[in-house]
């Protein structure tokens, strides 16, 4: 009761406002649809037009927590109508009588708006596996995706405290490469469980914050073919153009990196032009060297991060920034045909420094390719071995098997 009082003035503001704001029911009179990309286009459309209408009828921007009740308001998943629509709307519609929305039976996840509209859309949710160029998550159904995914993220919750920030505690004797291996393989004997779902789950939460150093492991094993030089460097540099705060949010997993490379001491992560919102000006830096285990910690070796606030080519051409050229450079989900203009100069650059490079696209496969469209405009030559794949040490979620990497 009183965090509603506190909270009322501007619930009332915000309730107000929703009588007032324009219905998105206008966008496309509820027409059912089983074109996904037809659907994903329509949400965005109606999100657009509410936070537009939002906006207006409050005569202010919407803040976060504001905005996220729009973005994730449960929906039809054959007209993308939701409740809110449906209360603006008389009872009958295209002849089929409208109720509240009501969950898929099985998932609880999806939702529909009339009887005639899930039998339009049940097929294609509960018995049709997925398409491949949604990710394929091999053959799921999409109502067997959504479970797996709450089930994963109840996980998440339950075993945060002991597995959202673990770090395998085996180390290496020496270089091994894990091409073709699994996170099945690479973590097998970690957990000590006699239900094998529950094992598997708990694999899958470990592989969310493991996939980042994973994925860097693996794109310099195979961007550097038959040499193994950079195994026995003393120190590794790396650079992330772009990082979003995800990043870094459990900042000691890159020790896996450590304890794979035992001939590696030093690992520098340099986090470029990000939104970290640092107060940084210009090219001014913000430096934090971590604490390790105990292990590499007597051993004299270091995880350091830099938060740079420039962006790539600035900091690359600046003496001043002490730019040296990384051994690596990782561009995590950056969704380059998105803002093409941006992401180009640090390709390009990328290329003409010969700095082995991946970038990872996080969506449907329409998605990935045409971040790879981006790529080839900068005139940047792939890997044969990995131009379009999927990554294999991608969280796995949600078994979200649709992550791709495209690797320069």
């Amino acid at each position: 009761m009183r965090h509603a009082k506190s909270h009322w003035k501007k619930h009332k503001e915000f309730c107000k406002a929703s009588r007032t704001a324009g219905n998105p029911l206008d966008i496309n009179q509820g027409s059912p649809s089983t074109d996904w990309d037809e659907l994903n286009r329509l949400v965005d459309l109606k999100t657009i037009f509410e936070l537009n209408s939002f906006n207006e009828a409050l005569g202010r921007e919407l803040v976060i927590s504001e905005a996220f009740l729009l973005f994730f308001q449960p929906r039809c998943l054959a007209c993308a109508r939701t409740d809110a629509e449906i209360h603006h709307t008389t009872s009958l519609v295209d002849s089929h009588v409208l109720h509240p929305l009501k969950p898929c039976p099985d998932c609880k996840m999806v939702f529909y708006c009339s009887s005639s509209h899930w039998d339009i859309i049940r097929k294609l949710h509960s018995e049709d596996s997925c398409p491949e160029r949604f990710g394929g998550h091999n053959g799921l159904t999409h109502c067997a995706i959504l479970s797996h995914h709450q089930k994963d993220q109840e996980a998440l919750l339950k075993y945060t405290h002991r597995l959202g920030k673990w770090i395998p505690d085996r180390r290496f004797s020496s270089w091994s490469s894990f091409q073709g291996s699994s996170w099945i393989k690479e973590l097998e004997g970690k957990f000590d469980e006699p239900d094998d779902e529950i094992k598997l789950r708990k694999i899958r939460c470990v592989s969310n914050p493991l996939s980042l150093p994973m994925t860097i492991l693996y794109g310099l094993d195979v961007l550097n073919g038959e040499d193994r030089s950079w195994t026995k460097k003393k120190s590794l540099l790396i650079h992330a153009p772009g990082a979003d705060v995800d990043v870094v949010d459990q900042p000691n997993v890159y020790e896996e990196i450590l304890h794979r490379l035992p001939d590696v001491f030093t690992v520098t992560l340099v986090l470029i032009d990000s939104n970290f919102r640092f107060p940084l000006t210009d090219l001014r830096r913000k430096t934090e060297t971590l604490s390790l285990c105990q292990a590499c910690q007597s051993s004299g070796r270091s995880l350091k991060f830099d938060f740079v606030s420039s962006p790539y080519r600035t900091y690359a051409q600046s003496t001043d920034a002490g730019f040296d050229k990384p051994d690596f450079a990782v561009g995590f989900y950056t969704r380059l045909a998105r803002e093409p203009s941006v992401w180009l100069p640090t390709i390009q650059l990328l290329k003409q420094r010969g700095v082995p490079s991946i970038f990872t696209s996080e969506g449907p496969l329409s998605e990935a390719q045409s971040d790879a469209m981006v790529l080839k405009a900068a005139g940047v030559k792939c890997h044969p071995m990995l131009q379009a794949v999927r990554n294999p040490w991608g969280s796995n979620v949600g078994w979200s098997y649709g992550e791709v990497c495209y690797w320069i």
